[in-house]
């Protein structure tokens, strides 16, 4: 894990199985591994429920406060809501510039 740049990523291709979001969202909730967020009794817990906490969208319509999730990655990283972490660790892959076969989870069963 910490000699990853000594790999040449041209001779190797990653297999990526893509979760669609919201099963994988319900998965972290069973085994949220490195990831921390408040989630105990409504989970994924997307935004938070308290009606004080809103921004507001350039239409100046109210939008929900999203509930930030915390990763222990070295370094740490923070992200403002499990559904930015699934796009975030999906992202990576998607504009990788190297050879790569991507699947998603639904099209194995």
């Amino acid at each position: 894990a910490g000699r990853d740049w000594l790999v040449n990523k041209t001779t190797v291709m990653p297999i990526v199985l893509v979760r669609d979001p919201y099963s994988w969202m319900q998965s972290m909730c069973k085994h949220p591994y490195e990831a921390k967020w408040p989630h105990n009794q409504r989970c994924p817990n997307l935004a938070k429920t308290n009606s004080k906490s809103h921004v507001r969208s350039n239409d100046n319509d109210k939008l929900p406060e999203t509930v930030p999730v915390h990763v222990r990655y070295k370094p740490y990283a923070k992200f403002d809501s499990l559904a930015h972490f699934w796009a975030a660790w999906y992202k990576q892959y998607l504009e990788a510039d190297y050879p790569r076969l991507i699947v998603r989870f639904e099209d194995m069963q």
